[in-house]
């Protein structure tokens, strides 16, 4: 039996019941935690890279801030800290403002007004370090009502002395819609928030998420881009492509806003959270506490595709009121911290590999997906010793009939082009639709010459073809006829279909690898004898499929592909031998 993982340790603290507001780590690998107690008194701690509290930061141990909440901490080069802190959401506090504090904790005087820089809200929001001497702080308002569809925020500039930069927005100050923010690749700002502030309600109610983006200058520079499907906003980053990585509900969204289906635990497209709370590294991974689907927090490493990082083992998280992550500089830790109990403060630390995980590129929605005899769905490029196919689809997972028990087996399948999904199809003809991919009918109750063995969608995936062994076609929804070998002699079966990119044609392959054409299919090679391609090996063909824009790709039962571009490649042991091969 499994030992139970340790509980994470925990240090104490002179707040009371203290629940983390926010985190971030200094340059020696420490890390300071905003704390507030239960009369909204706000306080920072440092905690060392030994777990144990800096007694002299502050007054024994912690800066006691008055009442206030902090949204955003920041650690400067020279160790000071940057408050991002807001106390008229509660009664009597005072309006946002940005403090710096020395390396001990006192307030430092040298910087804006007495140490402090009044920012235009109620709720603190993050600081960013800009890397060029100044500091972006920001703050929402509007916050009361939550019903109501009205919120708005505010970004300021500041300089190292604590002035406001004239040069951006308006003497220092842009409004923009109330959220979080991130730094861009190419200066500036940018801001994941909302126009309205139903936070709290059901699913698929709540304001919608937008993304806007500023200049160094405070000007925007995109159309204000709508999330979709909604992930809430929370901690994100710009990455150099423009797409940002972030939100509630973690994903990957493009420019336009549309969620990255090949990103993280997406599963058919659909939107499935990663963590509560998020940090990113500097290789573009990033660190986040999950909930689920294990029964107690965790910490885990993702790399740039959203994936778990394999080589840093899943950690168990503080399991207090509230808990948020702090990112030790230089990636080599990351610290989760969270409230524990009376005058308790726990934390985890994992250590961050300094070799970024690979991160596959240029993978897309469509992919190509080999499909075995029991109906599991993997990707052979992603295959190998160290990844399990059911794990590995390259494209977007939908589901499988791996858990099924199937009258008879799984001979092939095929790719919705437009959207998220595909069909299984068995021997018999019975078809299995998954994600977007509609029924349109199937060879089920019908008696056939011979068994069905394999199938291809129409472009818009509105019908499909399913081929017999022997040629015959099968048409269904708005798949034409385009011929078939029925009343041919074959030398080896018919295994497997592939249709053109406009639906006027298909390929037909046989078990040595024979290619017959039809409608407006083109004849590229095949792997028999002199057929232009020769592969290794004696496995027998499988399947054949259209690749991204054109040509076509012939599989082998030991996952080997064919094509005129690659030749023929080998993917590695697979659990299953592959019976089909399916891309777009």
């Amino acid at each position: 039996m499994p030992r139970r993982p340790l509980a994470p340790p925990t240090v104490t603290v002179p707040v009371s019941d203290p629940v983390v507001t926010a985190a971030a780590a200094a340059p020696d690998g420490s890390v300071y935690a905003a704390l507030q107690d239960p009369d909204n008194h706000g306080f920072v701690v440092h905690v060392g890279t030994n777990g144990a509290l800096d007694g002299a930061f502050g007054s024994g141990g912690a800066a006691a801030l008055g009442t206030t909440q902090i949204g955003g901490l920041a650690v400067d080069s020279a160790g000071r800290i940057l408050v991002d802190s807001a106390g008229c959401e509660t009664s009597g506090g005072p309006a946002a403002t940005l403090q710096r504090l020395l390396p001990d904790g006192a307030l430092d005087t040298s910087f804006g007004t007495n140490g402090q820089v009044p920012i235009d809200g109620c709720i603190a929001g993050a600081v960013l370090l800009d890397g060029s001497g100044g500091e972006y702080a920001a703050a929402t308002t509007d916050y009361q009502a939550l019903a109501q569809s009205s919120i708005s925020g505010s970004i300021v500039h500041v300089l190292s002395n604590g002035h406001l930069d004239s040069s951006f927005g308006n003497n220092g100050t842009i409004s923009t819609p109330g959220g979080t923010i991130a730094l861009r690749p190419g200066g500036g700002v940018a801001v994941l928030g909302t126009h309205g502030i139903n936070l709290y309600a059901p699913p698929g109610q709540q304001s919608p998420t937008v993304l806007d983006e500023y200049d160094a200058a405070g000007r925007p520079v995109i159309p204000e881009a709508t999330l979709q499907p909604n992930p809430g906003y929370a901690a994100f980053q710009v990455a150099p492509d423009g797409s940002i990585i972030g939100g509630y509900q973690f994903g990957r969204f493009l420019p336009n806003g549309q969620q990255d289906p090949t990103f993280g635990t997406a599963v058919c497209g659909r939107l499935v959270p990663i963590g509560t709370d998020t940090v990113t590294l500097g290789d573009g991974g990033f660190a986040s506490i999950t909930t689920g689907p294990h029964s107690s927090p965790v910490v885990e490493i993702r790399d740039q595709l959203g994936r778990p990082d394999t080589r840093v083992p899943v950690t168990p998280a503080p399991g207090g009121t509230r808990f948020t992550l702090g990112l030790a500089a230089g990636g080599g830790a990351v610290w989760a911290l969270g409230g524990a109990s009376v005058n308790q403060l726990a934390y985890s630390v994992v250590a961050v590999p300094t070799t970024p995980a690979a991160a596959l590129t240029g993978q897309s929605a469509e992919g190509i997906a080999v499909f075995a005899a029991d109906g599991g769905v993997f990707n052979p490029e992603q295959t190998g010793p160290d990844v399990a196919p059911a794990d590995a689809d390259g494209g977007v997972f939908c589901g499988s009939t791996g858990a099924i028990h199937l009258n008879r087996p799984i001979v092939g399948g095929a790719d919705v082009a437009e959207g998220f999904g595909y069909w299984l199809v068995a021997s018999d003809g019975g078809i299995f639709s998954f994600g977007d991919a509609a029924f349109h009918g199937s060879t089920g109750a019908m008696r056939l010459n011979q068994p069905i063995v394999g199938m291809a969608a129409t472009p818009g995936g509105g019908g499909y073809w399913l081929v017999a062994s022997d040629g015959g076609i099968f048409s269904f929804g708005d798949a034409a006829f385009h011929g078939s070998t029925g009343a041919m002699r074959l030398n080896q079966p018919i295994v497997g279909m592939a249709a053109t990119p406009g639906g006027g044609g298909y390929w037909l392959v046989a078990s040595d690898g024979g290619v017959f054409t039809f409608g407006d299919a083109n004849y590229a090679f095949s792997t028999v004898p002199g057929g232009g391609v020769n592969k290794t090996g004696s496995a027998p063909t499988v399947g054949i499929s259209r690749l991204p824009g054109a040509g076509y790709v012939i599989a082998s039962s030991d996952g080997q592909e064919c094509s005129t571009a690659d030749g023929c490649v080998t993917a590695g042991p697979l659990a299953h031998p592959a019976v089909g091969v399916s891309g777009s």
